[in-house]
């Protein structure tokens, strides 16, 4: 998580280009990867909250909030249930089907 808060704060500041300049293809492959987890935490995290009726309540303002992180952790997990697996995303994705072209590199003209 560290690295993935990380790499958002360089593409958030506009420093992607420390990271795809060059290419890269492992690079590129952990930047794919950190962009899947990242989305499918988003989107798990979101679905799950607008799905149980507790959970909105718990996050439906700053107060809320606050008072459900201020619960015992026990609590806190079974009001959330099964933790989210974060690479779940990635159990059926191969990256050897994908080619460069599709994690950007820019191919030569044959001119």
């Amino acid at each position: 998580m560290g690295e993935l808060y990380r790499m958002r704060g360089h593409i958030e500041h506009l420093h992607e280009n420390q990271h795809l300049e060059v290419f890269d293809r492992n690079k590129r492959i952990e930047i794919a990867t950190m962009e899947a987890v990242s989305e499918f935490i988003a989107r798990t995290t979101l679905n799950r909250i607008l799905q149980v009726r507790e959970l909105v309540k718990r996050f439906g303002n700053v107060i809320a909030l606050q008072a459900f992180w201020e619960l015992l952790s026990g609590t806190r997990e079974a009001l959330w249930s099964k933790p989210i697996d974060p690479y779940e995303v990635l159990a059926d994705f191969k990256f050897n089907h994908t080619t460069d072209a599709q994690l950007g590199k820019i191919l030569k003209s044959a001119t």
